[in-house]
């Protein structure tokens, strides 16, 4: 399975909805770290207490810069984003099938055809 970090995204999705639902992500540091990217776009990371449930109120903001990708399974299905931040603040947010980047942030070949 492997360790992943943890991820709340309280903006809504490029589907439009909205969800509460914890996602997982390897694009960060994988050392089970909860996160969140609030309702204005700031992404920071969430102070646990001793049951590792979000303290209210305890976070920090990240500074985060760069690209992030994040997922969960509905349904039998994998749903999958792209987050890009600029200095903590997202800029971005799509599918992760939309991007022109891999999940390292490393530009892909894209076909030359239309």
């Amino acid at each position: 399975m492997g360790m992943f970090d943890t991820i709340y995204c309280r903006r809504p999705l490029p589907d439009g909805r909205q969800t509460s639902e914890s996602f997982q992500s390897k694009s960060l540091c994988n050392c089970l770290c909860v996160y969140e990217i609030t309702a204005d776009g700031r992404f920071r990371e969430l102070e646990l207490d001793d049951q590792g449930q979000p303290v209210p109120g305890k976070s920090r903001d990240t500074g985060f810069h760069g690209l992030m990708r994040f997922y969960t399974h509905t349904d039998h299905e994998l749903n999958e984003y792209e987050a890009k931040f600029t200095d903590g603040t997202i800029v971005e947010l799509r599918f992760a099938h939309e991007s022109r980047c891999d999940e390292h942030g490393m530009l892909v070949k894209m076909d030359p055809r239309p």
